[in-house]
């Protein structure tokens, strides 16, 4: 009787568990066109096609987020089935890196996303007392190619949501990093390394270019001069320059 019992209780759980609408099914995402490469150059150009189908049941509003930045005129996104959703911001939103769909009557369809754009650049050029500063990024990872989160009537998350991510490639950094450290001049690639940071690039450059060609070892006076007096100049616009004196130091 217990075991009848128990058969009885088991296929009732089950029938209720088929009513009750699951908030846990994963969103499917399928490549139609365009890559993913884990790394790619600052300011190169993407384009892809993604399907989005599975969506959960409970979904009212589909966000659509992205790192990549729009080309000057045109639109980031390209949405099929327009019919089946409606676009919170108007058309303008279709410029914009946060997209926010939602849902009118069945939308079960798939939905084709397209997505043309560029990768962030990262370096910042400034000028100042004449120096031409350039700006290194502190990060360079992390940066998302979409990420599409659904939610519910109330606008909470509904399912997991389904991230791409890349890192940005600096070419001129990684190049750069891998001919100071084939200085075998220890005080002379210090130098170098430190105008580098300090966003002298061309200088810096021209001091790299004088550090890999043959020559007997030491360096120049003139040269270490020159370089000590940029850093000298950058280290005065940022607070670190002590005036009325000689010489400088960190803090």
């Amino acid at each position: 009787m217990s075991g009848i019992f128990t058969i009885r209780a088991c296929l009732i759980s089950l029938f209720i568990l088929l009513l009750v609408p699951t908030a846990t099914s994963a969103i499917q995402v399928t490549v139609v066109n365009g890559s993913f490469p884990n790394s790619i150059n600052e300011g190169d150009p993407v384009n892809y096609v993604i399907e989005i189908s599975s969506l959960p049941r409970q979904t009212a509003i589909v966000e659509l987020e992205t790192d990549l930045i729009p080309e000057i005129g045109n639109i980031l996104w390209n949405i099929s089935s327009s019919d089946q959703w409606e676009i919170s911001g108007g058309e303008s939103a279709f410029r914009e890196q946060h997209l926010e769909l939602k849902a009118l009557g069945d939308w079960s369809s798939p939905m084709h996303v397209q997505v043309t754009g560029s990768v962030p650049v990262l370096t910042e050029v400034t000028q100042h007392s004449g120096l031409v500063i350039t700006k290194m990024p502190e990060r360079t990872t992390g940066f998302t190619y979409y990420r599409l989160q659904a939610l519910d009537d109330k606008g909470l998350p509904v399912g997991t949501a389904v991230t791409k991510t890349f890192d940005i490639i600096i070419p001129e950094d990684e190049t750069f990093t891998q001919r100071v450290n084939d200085v075998q001049d220890i005080e002379l690639r210090g130098i170098v390394s430190e105008l580098y940071d300090l966003g002298l690039i061309r200088e810096s450059k021209m001091l790299l270019d004088y550090a890999e060609k043959p020559k007997e070892s030491g360096v120049p006076i003139p040269v270490v001069g020159a370089a000590l007096a940029a850093v000298a100049i950058i280290a005065a616009a940022v607070g670190y320059y002590v005036r009325g004196k000689r010489s400088w130091s960190p803090e």
